[in-house]
C-alpha cells in the first residue's frame, strides 16, 4: 500500500473513497452499553461490494481509488474471517486497498476510540489530496452532479457533506450562500474534503476532544468524531459567526430539498 505522510499527497483531480468498516462492536456507555452489535452481512463482503458498485455507478467523471479499513477485533473469529474476505476482495480489484486498526474485543475499549483511530488511519493512508469519506452502509439514491464534488475546482468550500435530511430538519444552523447550502455542523455521514483542510481545521479538535480525554471520559460522546466535533463547531459559530463562516466553510450537497442524494442501509440489518 502506498503510505504517504501528511502533506505528501500526489494527486489532486481525483478522489480516494475511504471506507471504515467493522464486524462487531460493543459500547461501554450510552444507550447501547454492553450490547453486542454486528455487521449483519459479515464475514461476507456483500455490503462493501454493493456500496462500492453504487459509488462507481454514480461518480463516473472523477477517477476513484478505494481504501477499506477494518476496526478489527483480533480475538473475534467473525472479525478475522471478515478481514480475510476483505483481503480476497483486494486481490481481485486493482483499485481497492484493505487495511486494519487492531484491538481486542475483550479489552472493552470504547468503540468511539477505536473507530476514531480508524478514521485517522484511513486519512493518513490516503494517497490523494481530496477524499470522499463513506461509512460502509450508505448508497446514492439519485443521480449526482459530479462537478459539485470537485472541490479542487472551487475555492469557497473546505468540506462538502452529502446530506440525507432536509437541512431545515437538522436542528442546526443552515443558510444559503452563493447558491450552496451551508451549515455549522459536522457529520460522519458521507462527505468530501481535502487532507489539508482535515489536518489544519478538523483533526486538531478531534485530537483535543477524543484522544486526550480517553479513557477517563465516560460521557456519551456520540458515534465516532461526530457529536463532539459538531458541538465544537457549533460553539465556535456561536462565539463568532463571521469568523466561523470564513474559517470553516462547510457545504451541503442539496440540489432539491425533497430529493436528497443518499440513504442509509443500516449495516446491522442489511444482508
Amino acid at each position: 500500500m502506498n503510505i504517504l505522510n501528511k502533506g505528501e499527497s500526489v494527486m489532486v483531480n481525483c478522489l480516494t473513497v475511504l471506507i471504515p468498516t467493522h464486524a462487531c462492536k460493543r459500547e461501554t456507555c450510552g444507550p447501547y452499553a454492553r450490547a453486542d452489535q454486528k455487521n449483519a452481512s459479515a464475514p461476507s463482503t456483500r455490503l462493501i461490494e454493493t456500496v462500492i458498485s453504487n459509488i462507481k455507478s454514480n461518480i463516473t467523471e472523477i477517477p476513484l481509488k478505494f481504501i477499506i479499513s477494518l476496526d478489527h477485533k483480533t480475538d473475534v473469529e467473525l472479525s478475522t474471517q471478515y478481514l480475510a474476505n476483505l483481503k480476497l476482495l483486494e486481490e481481485k480489484c486493482d483499485d481497492i486497498k484493505v487495511t486494519s486498526v487492531d484491538s481486542r474485543y475483550t479489552d472493552n475499549i470504547m468503540p468511539y476510540y477505536t473507530a476514531t483511530n480508524n478514521i485517522k488511519h484511513l486519512i493518513d493512508l490516503c494517497p490523494t489530496e481530496y477524499f470522499l469519506f463513506w461509512e460502509h452502509d450508505w448508497i446514492f439514491v439519485k443521480d449526482i452532479d459530479n462537478a459539485i464534488l470537485k472541490l479542487w475546482e472551487r475555492d469557497d468550500l473546505d468540506l462538502l457533506r452529502l446530506n440525507y435530511q432536509n437541512p431545515t430538519d437538522l436542528g442546526v444552523s443552515v443558510w444559503l450562500e452563493n447558491d450552496t447550502w451551508r451549515t455549522n455542523s459536522f457529520s460522519n455521514n458521507p462527505f468530501v474534503t481535502s487532507k489539508t483542510a482535515w489536518y489544519d481545521k478538523f483533526l486538531p479538535w478531534v485530537e483535543e476532544i477524543y484522544l486526550q480525554n480517553y479513557p477517563n471520559s465516560e460521557q456519551d460522546l456520540g458515534g465516532w468524531v461526530e457529536t463532539p466535533l459538531s458541538n465544537k463547531l457549533i460553539q465556535l459559530y456561536t462565539e463568532d459567526l463571521e469568523a466561523f463562516r470564513k474559517e470553516y466553510r462547510i457545504g451541503l450537497y442539496i440540489t432539491d430539498l425533497e430529493d436528497l442524494p443518499i440513504a442509509h442501509l443500516n449495516g446491522q440489518l442489511w444482508r
